[in-house]
């Protein structure tokens, strides 16, 4: 059987004093990110998506890896509606806008109501779902999600986890989920633990 093919490799990272260990993600991996504030988890999502660039160390991805890319802060275009930031997305990844496709989303989301909202007038929580749906939608190869299920009541937190798993496993996308929220802590195939305010990093693995 051949190998699966890596996503993205990391090596000797380090920025803003932190440093972490070494990680390989390869096609169909979920990963979970765990740690108290100031551990790092964000920063080293952000190097991953390549919005950062460390000190030190280097990020090694995929040829033409597609990376959606969840943020804490949802970033919608507020003069767009919800529908029009979804599709501003995909042709901004040079693709064919899929209104069909992003409905499709939204309903599995339970925001298929918004579509023609304005981000303003949405709360928190409806907000990082568009969000969600906005990083789905570009079919990425690797999903990266940071507090995913932070503004989320259990019952939308729990269908937002399945919703990432059902989507990376469907397309044999990688996943990582930064999260100290104890509810979507199961299920992961992997978890990597940072530790608070330290240049030392502690990284466990345990297969599912």
């Amino acid at each position: 059987m051949a190998p699966t093919p890596a996503l993205i490799r990391t090596q000797g990272l380090g920025l803003y004093g932190l440093s972490w260990p070494d990680l390989e993600i390869a096609q169909g991996e979920h990963w979970l990110v765990r740690g108290p504030s100031g551990s790092g988890k964000s920063t080293l999502l952000m190097m991953l998506a390549g919005l950062r660039t460390p000190d030190t160390g280097e990020v090694h991805k995929a040829t033409a890896l597609v990376i959606g890319v969840v943020p804490q802060d949802p970033g919608l275009l507020r003069a767009l509606s919800v529908m029009d930031n979804l599709l501003l997305a995909q042709r901004l990844r040079g693709q064919v806008a899929d209104r069909a496709a992003a409905l499709a989303l939204l309903n599995q989301l339970g925001i298929e109501a918004t579509a023609a909202r304005r981000p303003t007038a949405l709360s928190r929580g409806q907000q990082q779902r568009v969000a969600i749906a906005r990083a789905l939608l570009i079919k990425p190869g690797l999903l990266l999600a940071d507090e995913p299920s932070a503004n989320l009541d259990d019952d939308n937190a729990l269908r937002m986890i399945e919703l990432l798993r059902d989507q990376a496993r469907a397309n044999r996308a990688g996943l990582v989920v930064t999260s100290h929220d104890q509810r979507i802590s199961a299920g992961f195939e992997h978890t990597l633990v940072l530790a608070a305010h330290s240049d030392n990093a502690v990284e466990q693995r345990s297969a599912r």
